[in-house]
C-alpha cells in the first residue's frame, strides 16, 4: 500500500471489503481490470509492467502468495 500510494499520492481502493469494486477486482485476481482502472487516471507509461506485476503480488488477499 505504501508504494501504491507513495507513487501515486491515493489509495489503490477505498476499503478492503467486498463492497468495493476496486477492491474485488485484487480479491478476485483480476489484476488486469484493476490496472486497466488506475491507468485511465495517469500517463500511459505510468505503470510499467515491471512495477504492475511487484505490488500486484504485494497485495494479494492471500498472505502465502505475497513475497516473502
Amino acid at each position: 500500500m505504501i508504494l501504491f500510494v507513495a507513487l501515486t499520492q491515493h489509495m489503490p481502493f477505498s476499503e478492503a471489503s467486498p463492497r468495493d469494486k476496486i477492491y474485488t477486482l485484487i480479491a478476485e485476481s483480476k489484476a488486469d481490470r484493476f490496472w486497466a482502472f488506475h491507468s485511465k487516471q495517469k500517463p500511459a507509461d505510468f505503470f510499467s509492467p515491471e512495477l504492475q506485476d511487484l505490488i500486484t503480488s504485494m497485495i494479494q488477499l492471500d498472505p502465502l502468495h505475497r513475497p516473502s
